[in-house]
């Protein structure tokens, strides 16, 4: 009789082998390419992390433990592009029992406001509507201290390229001023998204009375 630890001594050596040949090489070659592509012997949530990290999330449909890990799924829900950009977002393959829990599903949620690639009112509403989340929604706009934990996201910016160049090629120095203009005008619209989803919130009586209170004693 075969035990547990033969069998992933098994997988171990048949993963390792795999990288030895350049298969994790080749298989991100096809994720570019937007083919699926399949565990080789061992479903490692490193390999699925570079999977989310791409557009097409296809390939999850034949990763069943992962799609069943709970820490590895929420990570992932932070981690992804925008779902509104994803072609098969990774949700629709997630485990039919966990997709049912009503916990895992308010973190799955709480997780897709705290993604970084997530930051407009439209991104968020487009989750919500397409996989009915609308019960849980209401509930985290609700919820004063995760609106403190989301408002942090206002310290979010996109880091400037840095500049190693001579000055002399104007090709190269154009590239660089093009970038700089794209990082400037993303991180003008996270702030312009992350207020307006903020706005979404309930409102905090206590701050507001403090602002009142402020205002009224500025005045005299």
């Amino acid at each position: 009789m075969i035990t547990n630890n033969e069998i992933q001594t098994k997988e171990q050596i048949r993963y390792e082998s795999f990288i030895l040949k350049g298969g994790l090489e080749r298989s991100f070659k096809n994720l570019i390419l937007g083919r699926a592509i399949k565990p080789c012997g061992k479903e490692c949530e490193e390999y699925g992390y570079k999977i989310v990290t791409h557009f097409n999330h296809e390939s999850f449909q034949n990763f069943k433990d992962l799609m069943n890990n709970i820490e590895f799924l929420l990570n992932c829900a932070k981690l992804s592009p925008n779902p509104m950009m994803c072609e098969c977002y990774f949700y629709n393959f997630i485990n039919n029992n966990l997709k049912r829990n009503k916990a895992f599903r308010l973190e799955f949620l709480k997780s897709i406001y705290l993604n970084e690639n997530v930051y407009t009112p439209e991104s968020i509403m487009w989750f919500v509507e397409n996989f009915k989340f609308e019960k849980e929604n209401k509930k985290i706009l609700s919820d004063l201290e995760f609106k403190k934990i989301f408002a942090k996201r206002l310290d979010e910016q996109l880091d400037y390229p840095q500049f190693h160049l001579d000055g002399n090629d104007r090709k190269k120095v154009r590239q660089y001023k093009d970038q700089c203009n794209f990082v400037k005008t993303t991180n003008q619209l996270r702030q312009i998204g992350i207020i307006k989803i903020l706005s979404l919130f309930v409102e905090d009586k206590l701050v507001d009375f403090q602002n009142d209170y402020n205002i009224f004693n500025n005045e005299f």
